[in-house]
């Protein structure tokens, strides 16, 4: 099966993905949440984070069709948040909470149409 591989270098500092550790947390996500969360992820063959950036080398999913039923998907996305509710924050305290950019976008937005 053909794999994709992903590789950034670091972000740049004071970017949203440096400030909220995005590049980290999606190696993370592969390594500890994809293989318990429940729903279908595209495989992981290598997830590492080093002093130069960060490398998945995830399953290429480019073949599949979209096209997933609206409602199942729903349901299936309802039921997910509902298993983890609570408990992903503690088991996985690195996650960021909800809103957590949201300030740091709106200042990034209003420093740029200041600018313009």
């Amino acid at each position: 099966m053909p794999h994709h591989v992903k590789r950034r270098g670091r972000p740049a500092p004071g970017s949203i993905p440096d400030v909220l550790g995005m590049f980290s947390a999606e190696v993370r996500f592969y390594r500890e949440i994809a293989p318990v969360v429940g729903v279908r992820v595209p495989a992981c063959y290598q997830a590492q984070d080093s002093g130069d950036g960060t490398v998945l080398e995830l399953e290429d999913l480019s073949a599949w069709r979209p096209g997933a039923d609206p409602a199942t998907a729903a349901a299936l996305l309802a039921e997910l948040h509902e298993r983890w509710l609570g408990t992903a924050p503690r088991r996985w305290p690195w996650l960021r909470p909800v809103g957590a950019g949201a300030q740091l976008v709106a200042q990034l937005y209003d420093r740029l149409r200041a600018g313009a």
